[in-house]
């Protein structure tokens, strides 16, 4: 329902994506191919993650590639909505962040 509200507030949302296998890599499913994305805060990770890396042995980066490390979704709005979209998501008990910003990049890079 909190997605439903933010489409139905005039907010202009840019892109929605689920983040799934290859993590925030699939930031770069957008038609865009010329935007990349900085990453400038991640949330910590579910303890599951830890349970995970540490009975596999997985370093850092592969698991960063490998699972969304609890963030299931991204929405893209100006920066400028950010207030509104957050209270909504607090309405729901929905945890969110702001997780970086949009860059111009002929390669579409996540970084």
């Amino acid at each position: 329902p909190e997605i439903t509200e933010i489409l139905n507030s005039g907010v202009k949302v840019k892109a929605l994506i689920h983040i799934t296998g290859d993590g925030l890599l699939n930031l770069n499913r957008i038609e865009r191919k010329d935007l990349g994305f900085i990453i400038d805060f991640l949330p910590e990770p579910h303890p599951i993650f830890s349970l995970i890396q540490r009975l596999g042995r997985v370093d850092d980066e592969e698991m960063f590639k490998v699972f969304n490390m609890g963030i299931g979704f991204c929405i893209i709005f100006a920066e400028k909505e950010i207030e509104k979209c957050k209270d909504i998501f607090k309405k729901y008990g929905v945890e969110s962040y702001k997780l970086g910003h949009i860059v111009k990049d002929e390669e579409g890079k996540v970084r």
